[in-house]
């Protein structure tokens, strides 16, 4: 869960999770630009995992979301 102006995930920072926005919408910026906002249903972060494991974007909640971190699979 994630209040409203709540940071998911910074540019340029590791990490290789994907994010599926449950409720609510989230924000995408780069380079400070706001680039698009996603609701429920979008699937966030994957360049991230395919790239190499830097954060290429900013992810911020624009309203309460909900998000969910799909689990590797075996």
């Amino acid at each position: 869960r994630l209040l409203a102006g709540a940071t998911l995930v910074r540019q340029g920072q590791p990490g290789t999770d994907v994010y599926l926005i449950l409720d609510g919408v989230v924000r995408v910026e780069r380079d400070g630009e706001r680039l698009a906002e996603y609701g429920p249903g979008a699937l966030l972060g994957e360049r991230a995992s395919l790239e190499g494991g830097a954060r290429t974007s900013t992810l911020v909640a624009v309203t309460p979301c909900m998000v969910a971190v799909p689990s590797e699979f075996p």
